[in-house]
């Protein structure tokens, strides 16, 4: 119970800095709620809990009343009023602070937890369904979204909606640029089974190593458990190590496997309420969902290309073919389309920075990108003119890259490649674009009527 109120004390004080401060008459009654709560007392938590929504003044202090008394009624197992009383606060925020989405998140999953503990399972879904939508655009980021679940770009690892044994209950991320990614799974007509599978990149790291470091810290988590069982096996095709721990009030496992520079892991938690045939139903699905990694990964690790740009003449010619290539009708960053990428490295453009590739159906290289994770100020691109171009078939044309900066201002040409570039080459211009020695050759702009312009530097000429 304790646990549960912790979290409620953490996210409330995320909610005081973003909405309005509370009166000091509605401060004290919640804190004199949350105190109780803290001392055990979870039942005259719940009833000073009222006492401070019943003086509320304001829908800053309704929603941080109702949001407690949600948390309160959930840990006391009362789950239809906890459902109720998250979905107010929900709508609080839906009504009068939209912009809240990180608080919405939070009420909404509360709520989801209560609704599923009651046996409303469409209520579930539904509201699972509003929580992938706040996350739509983290979540295309680093899945790709199909109607029958969601597949990790960068690995190719496959979360299906629907498993024989449960459903998709959201996608996890742990860090923005994609390369520690999972999705949970709820057991079908039992809460209390949590299913979770992860992918996360860990070069140079064997077999053994992946399973040791996912096992190590399992025993420190459940102190009062033993070893039940422990081995190696294959599933779908897969060397996997696992180990089965026992404790007084659960059971819980680890799977892992190694595919390339990443390791696959299923978590798995009960409380009492599963068999091994369920522990082996869910490590079976988890690698089944890495099939497609080899083959993907296998075409991440051939990629390979040009070294050097086409050589500009003084006429300008590779500087204007370049420009006329990209888009003029909009500088917003190109949408995700349902591709699988390659990992590349970090990019050098300052803390949280990928460089990546993405590829073609066909596995070919169609794009480069290097930008912060978070989306914010410029980033870096070698596109495939196949790609910008729907004209030139990459089938039969060896295509060319045009390289290029994206920011607020238009793009920035800093010319072509007569095919993909190879990946270090391509780190290598992100760098020098971030060291401030990339040399622009033309430039995609738009002036203050909204017209675009192409505007040439020329070689003997500097950038103006």
């Amino acid at each position: 119970m304790f646990k549960s109120v912790c979290v409620s004390v953490l996210f409330l004080g995320a909610v005081s800095v973003a909405l309005a401060q509370v009166g000091d008459d509605f401060s004290a009654a919640h804190q004199a709620s949350l105190t109780l709560a803290r001392s055990g007392d979870i039942e005259g938590a719940f009833v000073a809990g009222e006492q401070a929504f019943a003086i509320a003044s304001n829908q800053e202090e309704r929603f941080y009343a109702l949001y407690l008394l949600a948390q309160l009624a959930n840990d006391l197992e009362r789950y239809e009023e906890a459902a109720n009383l998250a979905g107010r606060a929900a709508t609080i925020l839906r009504e009068h602070f939209p912009s809240s989405t990180d608080m919405l998140e939070n009420a909404l999953s509360l709520q989801a937890s209560a609704t599923l503990h009651s046996g409303d399972r469409a209520g579930w879904l539904e509201l699972n369904d509003e929580i992938m939508q706040l996350n739509a655009a983290d979540v295309e980021a680093q899945w790709i979204v199909t109607d029958n679940g969601l597949q990790h770009r960068l690995t190719g690892y496959l979360c299906p909606q629907t498993v024989d044994f449960g459903v998709l209950f959201e996608p996890l991320s742990f860090e923005l640029d994609g390369q520690d990614v999972g999705c949970k799974y709820m057991v079908f007509e039992r809460a209390d089974i949590v299913v979770s599978m992860h992918v996360y990149r860990t070069p140079g790291t064997s077999q053994d190593e992946a399973y040791r470091n996912a096992f190590t810290p399992l025993p420190s988590v459940f102190p009062n458990s033993r070893i039940a069982e422990e081995g190696e096996t294959e599933l779908a095709g897969l060397s996997v190590q696992y180990a089965i721990l026992a404790a007084p009030d659960r059971d819980t496992g680890v799977w892992t496997t190694q595919i390339d520079d990443w390791t696959v892991k299923l978590r798995m938690t009960h409380f009492g309420n599963a068999d091994r045939d369920d522990f082996e139903a869910a490590a079976l699905q988890t690698f089944q969902n890495a099939l497609a990694m080899t083959a993907h990964l296998a075409d991440c690790d051939a990629l390979s290309g040009a070294t050097a740009m086409i050589e500009e003449t003084e006429t300008g010619s590779v500087a204007l073919e370049a420009a006329i290539m990209l888009p003029m009708e909009t500088f917003h960053p190109r949408e995700y389309g349902n591709r699988l990428s390659c990992y590349i490295d970090d990019a050098p453009l300052g803390d949280e920075s990928i460089a990546f590739a993405e590829l073609d159906s066909a596995g070919r290289a169609i794009a480069f990108t290097a930008r912060s994770t978070d989306g914010t100020g410029y980033s870096v691109h070698a596109v495939s003119n196949a790609a910008l171009m729907p004209s030139i078939d990459a089938a039969t044309e060896n295509p060319k890259f045009v390289a290029f900066i994206m920011d607020d201002s238009g793009y920035h040409v800093l010319g072509m490649y007569e095919t993909a570039p190879d990946p270090t080459t391509f780190l290598e211009l992100a760098r020098s674009v971030d060291n401030g020695t990339a040399n622009v050759v033309s430039r995609v702009e738009v002036d203050e009527n909204g017209d675009s312009n192409i505007v040439i530097n020329f070689p003997d000429t500097e950038d103006e």
